[in-house]
């Protein structure tokens, strides 16, 4: 949920920070006849929270965008204009509409767990049948039940007097200047995004297997861009996240083992070792033979 959560954080802070802004949003509100509701915190530590952002968002979102381009339009907000350029995304829009769908069966079952009396008997039935409520969604793909947020994401998006009446486009559609550029039908958008998704979902369960690494996640295959996030993952799970290159990365990992004296694991013990003695020269007077044959080596060459 990476970028998608800051997003939301980031536009329930301009919000709240600005009266003027506010005021703008409830105005649209009333003038597209939805909601009066605020643009809710989304908090790590609750489903529940993040059940009712998503919910407010989901139904006020053609407001929050009129308002978004209303700052941009009349008062020139830089903010507001990049806040506006991630949110009328076909990723963002269709990141909504699952969320709204999934995260009611997770507020469900977290509710179950905060009772003071866990009746382990209920938990016994209702994680699976918790699983089995977000794996329907998953393997719904093309036909999303009738009802559902996601079965009205492409009418909702075609209609003018909703979504419809702005630019949704997918992400790599606009150029520099924010212009809309020649682009993909609904269907090839709802198939890309259903791949991205599909990519995470497996990134996320190799993630979970692996036993240690530095983890470059990147918006597309170039390399010249800035990675969207470099962390640590240890025994399948995130230590560190939001480290500024693959290189601190690397230091990092190194000094979570160094620093309380841990013996390196034995399929890693010659790269921290490497690492350790040639690289950053601490205790480089004992090498084990393939690390000392290295080092005469790089001296060597040098």
């Amino acid at each position: 949920m990476g970028s998608f959560r800051d997003f939301l954080q980031q536009l329930h802070l301009y919000f709240r920070n600005s009266a003027n802004s506010t005021a703008v949003l409830q105005a649209a509100s009333e003038c597209l006849g939805l909601d009066n509701l605020k643009v809710k915190e989304v908090k790590d530590t609750r489903w529940l929270s993040q059940a009712m952002a998503i919910s407010n968002m989901q139904r006020n979102l053609s407001a929050v965008l009129a308002a978004l381009v209303e700052e941009t339009e009349l008062k020139k907000c830089p903010t507001a204009k990049g806040l506006y350029s991630f949110l009328a995304t076909y990723r963002f829009v269709a990141s909504v509409y699952l969320h709204a769908d999934l995260l009611p069966h997770l507020s469900k079952l977290s509710k179950v767990f905060q009772k003071e009396n866990v009746n382990f008997l209920i938990l016994k039935v209702q994680v699976p049948v918790t699983m089995a409520c977000l794996r329907a969604i998953k393997d719904a793909g093309d036909h999303q039940p009738h009802g559902s947020f996601l079965s009205r994401l492409h009418p909702d998006l075609d209609n003018p007097a909703g979504l419809g009446a702005y630019s949704i486009v997918h992400e790599e559609e606009r150029n520099k200047r924010g212009q809309r550029q020649e682009g993909l039908t609904r269907d090839e958008l709802w198939a890309r995004f259903r791949s991205q998704m599909s990519q995470k979902d497996q990134t996320k369960q190799e993630l979970d297997s692996t036993t240690m690494a530095v983890f470059v996640f990147r918006e597309n295959s170039s390399l010249i861009q800035q990675p969207k996030e470099i962390g640590i993952i240890i025994d399948g799970v995130e230590v560190l996240t939001e480290l500024p290159s693959v290189a601190a990365g690397v230091v990092m990992l190194f000094r979570l083992y160094y620093a309380p004296n841990m013996e390196y694991l034995q399929g890693f013990r010659f790269t921290f070792e490497a690492l350790q003695k040639i690289l950053m020269e601490l205790v480089s007077n004992k090498m084990s033979s393939k690390i000392r044959k290295l080092n005469g080596e790089l001296h060597t060459t040098q």
